[in-house]
């Protein structure tokens, strides 16, 4: 349950990328011409291929507009990774600035630890109990009554997978500090991070970190001298999974369990369709983004409705294909490997690292929150070319006014784009709060705005059109029906694969007048969610009114 309105979510996303976005670009400015960044000749022609199986993926996408935010995203990551890797290689100040970066790391964590704590000890006891007079729906009152901790994430293995990165960065930097009184500030500021994930009850989050310092212990023991720290390794396993065995079991045996069903068996079931999903479009996969819009054709009696794999890797092959799949595998393994390197600080390590193994069972990787912290933090780590804080070099040749002025023009589009395409995006959250208001008219009008700043977003569309139908059947007025019609047809046209729209637009040419167009509406509404009842029934009983239309044949 986000904690926060969907437009305060939309605007952080934007804002995120822009920033992000012109943070690469100061990065690729100050970047020097010889620097370990720069890519063999080889090296050049990969890049070309990937962005050529980028630019067909998006194209040929379910939906093109979610592939290409998804996309900015991922270009964002990678911004936001070359400029804190930048940082550390300043020749007067980069330990300061790798320092301040973490510590407002570890201020942000603790703060919204609070946050959480406040949740999972009052708030959602409290809201729990009016929950039906505000007439939420069960499954928001059953997150409630779970009492699980979000903070401002919306989901509570968002935060933890948030915590178990800022965990080990807070004891890295309580443990580095020199200052008393600010070391035991860290280490109450560790505590409460840790709290925190326990309230979330999220056995991902917390095995994941166990396993990471499994990992970094037992490869960096691998000598003689090194069997105690295996041996710690052992024992921090076999700690971290029964911790994270409880905490499933308290999830699963606790109020509000109804509400989040099996996880194990719901993830099963969330993998198996990413691989039928994979396995269908095995090049350039269903478009970036694009999984929770073609989640709906391969749902089976059973799973739960998501948007997300709960396994990045697995997701991005079912949305990339094999090559761009392939490649992010192959990043991921050598991230990690570096990050197990004994150039890296351990603590800091095990903070990337639980990032890789807990979206092997999650989806924080697609948590703009958790994944710009992630990449901040992965450069940072591997900035500097000998693996130590301030590490220092000669200055040398910059790169040319040529590539910098190219890469300022890549940068500047990429955060026009999340700019506008958020500034769409909140005028039709708003439209949303509008009808929720009862304010009907504004609704449409926002709407219009949203459709006038984005003219591909077919939600927008979508609800314009839900806006006139319910208007022209309240006022008899076949001005917004023919309205309606038209946005709803291009709604389909733009995004052909959700089976709302197409549902939405059955409705409305049945009320046009036109059964025939209606049944072909429904039917591909059921074609592409064949478990959806109402779909089917709504189908059925047009095909039954055409047939009870339809003029005998006189007997023979």
């Amino acid at each position: 349950m986000a904690v926060f309105p969907p437009h305060v979510h939309t605007a952080a996303w934007g804002i995120a990328v822009a920033l992000a976005a012109l943070a690469g670009l100061a990065a690729s400015a100050s970047r020097d011409a010889r620097n370990s960044w720069k890519l063999p000749p080889a090296g050049w022609w990969i890049v070309l291929l990937l962005t050529g199986a980028i630019a067909i993926n998006v194209t040929f996408a379910a939906q093109r507009l979610q592939a290409a935010r998804t996309v900015a995203m991922w270009c964002a990551y990678l911004c936001m990774f070359l400029y804190c890797a930048g940082l550390r290689r300043g020749p007067d100040d980069g330990e300061p600035a790798v320092r301040r970066v973490l510590g407002a790391l570890a201020i942000v964590a603790t703060a919204l630890a609070v946050h959480g704590l406040y949740q999972s000890l009052y708030e959602f006891e409290r809201l729990a109990e009016v929950a039906s007079s505000l007439g939420l729906p069960e499954a928001v009152r059953a997150r409630l009554g779970s009492t699980r901790a979000v903070a401002t994430l919306g989901l509570p293995d968002a935060l933890s997978g948030l915590l178990a990165i800022s965990v080990p960065v807070t004891v890295w930097l309580a443990r580095a500090n020199e200052r008393g009184w600010l070391r035991r500030l860290l280490w109450v500021m560790t505590f409460i991070q840790g709290a925190c994930l326990v309230a979330t009850r999220s056995a991902g989050g917390f095995a994941s970190l166990a396993l990471a310092g499994a990992a970094v212990l037992w490869w960096r023991g691998r000598t003689a001298r090194g069997a105690a720290r295996r041996r710690l390794a052992i024992v921090l396993v076999t700690t971290g999974l029964s911790g994270a065995a409880l905490l499933l079991a308290a999830r699963l045996l606790g109020p509000g369990a109804s509400g989040d069903g099996n996880p194990l068996a719901l993830r099963l079931g969330n993998w198996s369709v990413a691989a039928s999903m994979a396995r269908d479009h095995l090049l350039f996969g269903t478009g970036a983004g694009c999984f929770g819009v073609s989640f709906p054709a391969y749902r089976e009696w059973g799973m739960n409705e998501t948007q997300f794999v709960h396994n990045s890797f697995l997701q991005l092959f079912s949305e990339t294909g094999l090559f761009l799949g392939g490649a992010a595998l192959a990043g991921a393994v050598a991230l990690g490997l570096t990050m197990l390197g004994s150039g890296v600080a351990p603590l800091l390590a095990v903070a990337c690292v639980s990032f890789l193994i807990h979206n092997a069972a999650d989806f924080t990787f697609y948590v703009p929150t958790v994944g710009f912290t992630f990449f901040c933090l992965a450069g940072l780590v591997v900035g500097p070319r000998d693996g130590r804080l301030g590490a220092r070099e000669a200055p040398v040749a910059r790169s040319g006014g040529a590539a910098v002025a190219g890469r300022g023009v890549a940068a500047l589009c990429l955060a026009s784009f999340a700019l506008i395409v958020t500034r769409a995006d909140m005028k039709r959250d708003a439209a949303r709060d509008a009808v929720v208001a009862g304010e009907h008219s504004l609704a449409a009008a926002l709407a219009r705005e949203a459709i006038a700043g984005d003219p591909f977003d077919p939600e927008a569309r979508s609800l314009l059109s839900r806006l006139e139908f319910e208007q022209s059947v309240a006022t008899h007025d076949p001005g917004r029906l023919v309205e309606a019609e038209a946005q709803a047809r291009r709604a389909v046209e733009i995004d052909p694969h959700t089976p709302n729209h197409w549902h939405h637009l059955g409705r409305v040419l049945l009320a046009r007048g036109d059964p025939q167009g209606a049944y072909i509406a429904l039917s591909r509404a059921a074609e592409l969610y064949p478990i959806k009842i109402e779909y089917r029934k709504d189908r059925d009983a047009v095909l039954g009114a055409l047939a009870g239309a339809a003029p005998k044949e006189p007997a023979p």
